[in-house]
């Protein structure tokens, strides 16, 4: 009599598609960038709870692509009131919005 072989055990998930589950909005960045970036995965998490609050900021970044940055190099500025934010991807550019319209 046969034995029947079990199936193998699935692969252990991937903890950068699994950060991406969680935080779409970091796919913004692309799958590199997080994967690249996942040993310092509370600031991606900081990121991305930045990019859900202001959603434009997540149009720029896909309009804009950049090369694989440093995460530590991704700053938002926000006024006390939530009226105004601004994205920095580069030291020499930053994107505002003032009451959600983007300029």
């Amino acid at each position: 009599m046969e034995r029947l072989r079990e199936p193998p055990p699935p692969p252990p998930p991937d903890p950068a598609e699994e950060l991406l589950k969680e935080w779409p909005e970091l796919g913004a960045f692309g799958v590199d960038w997080v994967r690249k970036w996942l040993v310092l995965r509370e600031r991606l998490i900081e990121i991305a709870k930045t990019l859900r609050r202001f959603p434009w900021m997540v149009d720029m970044i896909i309009q804009w692509p950049m090369s694989i940055l440093h995460p530590y190099t991704v700053e938002v500025y926000v006024a006390k009131d939530g009226s105004e934010a601004c994205l920095s991807l580069t030291s020499s550019k930053a994107y505002c919005a003032k009451n959600g319209s983007a300029r």
